[in-house]
């Protein structure tokens, strides 16, 4: 058998972990305290109490993160229609 890679040693971690409801409630929980402590502590900030600047800038970045999360699915999703478009055509 194959070793695992890092990547897929974390996507089992979670998806046991999600799996049982008492302990995703119990993650949810701890990321919640977790993001609770870095806004007191200044590590992060509310989009209401940023400047104009700090807002372009971070609305820059979920932006081009959300770019770079769905456009290889969206290829992907493209090349499977264009197969099937093919291949119904063909027959």
């Amino acid at each position: 058998m194959a070793r695992l890679t890092a990547a897929e040693k974390q996507r089992n971690y979670r998806k046991r972990r999600d799996a049982d409801p008492l302990r995703r409630q119990e993650y949810l929980l701890k990321e919640q305290e977790k993001y609770k402590c870095d806004v007191e502590a200044g590590k992060k900030k509310h989009v209401a109490n940023m400047t104009d600047r700090e807002k372009r800038s971070a609305r820059k970045k979920w932006r081009n993160y959300k770019r770079d999360i769905f456009q290889p699915k969206f290829h992907q999703f493209l090349a499977n229609e264009t197969i099937l478009a093919q291949a119904s055509i063909r027959k």
